[in-house]
């Protein structure tokens, strides 16, 4: 399998860099990038060419949701995980309806993402010291 390409957005610096640091423990990937807006991570959609996109819905500007929906116009291929403060169930269903592939929230975020992402593109992207048991 190809390497993992993840592009993280969210614009909660202290969040975004624990999350990150997590990430980068736990995973296989080839590149892993950040984006603080809705508008940025576009770009940098362009720019990275991800497979993987773990995005934040409520940012400054364009939201995760918008975002979302304005990504699936173009790509289907690129995987969305949508990523909240809020465990409201409505919360997971206008993510999905805006085109991502999964939901998590904030809270869960840790071996449960990492779930989430094993479920998607196999268990080659979680490093062997971080399986899950």
């Amino acid at each position: 399998m190809e390497a993992l390409k993840m592009l993280f957005v969210d614009d909660n610096s202290k969040f975004r860099n624990s999350a990150i640091r997590y990430l980068n423990s736990s995973l296989n990937f080839k590149l892993l990038t950040w984006a603080e807006s809705g508008e940025d991570a576009l770009v940098k959609i362009n720019a990275f060419n991800p497979n993987l996109i773990i995005m934040d819905i409520s940012m400054k500007g364009m939201n995760g949701l918008e975002t979302t929906k304005t990504i699936r116009r173009t790509n289907d291929k690129v995987k969305i995980i949508v990523l909240t403060l809020g465990k409201d169930l409505e919360y997971r269903n206008q993510a999905l309806l805006a085109g991502a592939d999964d939901f998590i929230t904030k809270s869960d975020f840790g071996p449960t993402l990492l779930e989430k992402i094993e479920k998607i593109f196999g268990k080659s992207t979680i490093k062997k010291s971080s399986k899950l048991k």
